[in-house]
């Protein structure tokens, strides 16, 4: 019984990684900078910069993923 345990709770751990992966992407793929609609439409392109790199949406999208991660890990479910 404890085997079988420990190879459920072992494949757990690949298939929360494949679902925030999915979740990642799927947010990923919504069209639109996320920092203009933050902003809003009258934003100046300056704004909207500073906002973007603030939110590390500059970054790899790799990157990207290990900070959502470890945001999920923290508690933090905000998406930066």
């Amino acid at each position: 019984m404890f085997s079988y345990t420990v190879r459920r709770l072992g494949s757990l751990i690949p298939v929360l990684l494949g679902m925030a992966f999915i979740v990642f992407m799927m947010i990923r793929a919504i069209p639109g900078n996320p920092a203009q609609v933050i902003l809003g439409q009258q934003a100046t392109e300056e704004a909207v910069a500073a906002m973007t790199k603030e939110l590390g949406l500059d970054k790899p999208w790799f990157i990207q993923f290990w900070d959502y991660l470890s945001g999920l890990l923290k508690g933090t479910l905000v998406f930066r």
